[in-house]
This record gives structure tokens, C-alpha cells and sequence, in this order.
């Protein structure tokens, strides 16, 4: 058995505005308390999203979720071998393929996504709650991904220059 790539990032969550306060632990009890039916199932296209909860949590541990990206029957891969003609992956209709990320949030305002390959972003965890288990929350990433690609890649630079401008430096003389 090999390891999976993943890929961890941490964000900050924030409160929707005009929404009640988000509650991590009500949300993690309101998608626990879902029918395990093809409805609980959130369309997005060409997949659909559907969350797990692996922890609710409390006040000293985090809230632990499995994200979901289901592709159905319809939207099933096609796999191919060298030499061979290419065909739709085999699976049963009520099947679905799964890419996933887990997540924790914590009671503190941070979270952390540890995506690999297809996973679905955060924003599929902030549109399933908002529709399944009416709570209201978005996320923002604590560092853009590609910067660290780019350093290890070499195509970043550390050296910046920071310049201010005041009003006075615009009065002309």
C-alpha cells in the first residue's frame, strides 16, 4: 500500500454577515442527523458533494468531516491501458466514485483541508452547509498554495519592495 499525496492547507473561517453566528459543532449535528439517502446528496454540476462526520467536537477538540466529491454512474471515468481501447470504469448504477478531503475546524476560527488529487475545495463544505445544515460560513486560505510550488520550483523571488504613498507626496510644489 502506498501513501496518498495530500496536500494541507489552512484557512481562517469566518461568519457569513447578516447570518446567525456559525456554530461548527450544531453543523457537524445537523449533517450527522441527514437520511443516508440519494436526496442528502447536494448537486454541483457534473458531481455532487456530500459530507461525513468523523468528530463533532467540543470545546477542546476540533470538529473532524470527510468532504465528498461524487461522480455517478453518468459521470464516471473511462480508464485505459497501453494498447487497449478505452471504456467507462465499471461500477454498479448506485455507485458513486469518490474524491474526498478531510477537515478540521477549530473552535478558534482556523481549519486545515488536506486535498489530494480531484479533492473538492472548501467552497463544496461552505455550500453544503449552507443548504443542508443551515449554517453560514466561508473560508480564507492563510497562504496562496501556488507560492510555495513556486519557490520550490524557483520561480519565485523572497525579495519584495513595500512602497506608501501619502496625500502630501501628491500636492504639487
Amino acid at each position: 500500500m502506498t501513501d496518498l499525496e495530500r496536500r494541507l492547507t489552512f484557512y481562517r473561517w469566518h461568519p457569513v454577515d447578516g447570518r446567525p453566528p456559525f456554530d461548527r459543532v450544531a453543523a457537524a449535528r445537523a449533517v450527522a442527523g441527514l437520511p443516508d439517502d440519494p436526496k442528502r446528496k447536494l448537486p454541483r454540476g457534473e458531481f455532487a458533494a456530500d459530507v461525513l462526520v468523523r468528530q463533532a467536537g467540543d470545546s477542546k477538540n476540533p470538529t473532524l468531516l470527510s468532504l465528498l466529491r461524487l461522480r455517478d454512474y453518468e459521470n464516471r471515468p473511462w480508464l485505459r491501458a497501453p494498447g487497449e481501447l478505452p471504456s467507462p470504469a465499471t461500477m454498479r448504477r448506485e455507485q458513486d466514485l469518490i474524491d474526498f478531503a478531510q477537515t478540521a475546524i477549530w473552535d478558534d476560527g482556523f481549519a486545515a483541508f488536506a486535498q489530494g488529487g480531484h479533492a473538492p475545495s472548501p467552497s463544496g463544505l461552505v455550500d453544503f452547509l449552507a443548504r443542508r445544515a443551515k449554517q453560514h460560513v466561508w473560508f480564507a486560505a492563510l497562504y496562496e498554495r501556488d507560492v510555495v510550488e513556486r519557490y520550490e520550483t524557483g520561480r519565485a523571488s523572497a525579495l519584495s519592495t513595500w512602497c506608501f504613498v501619502t496625500r502630501e507626496a501628491f500636492k504639487m510644489r
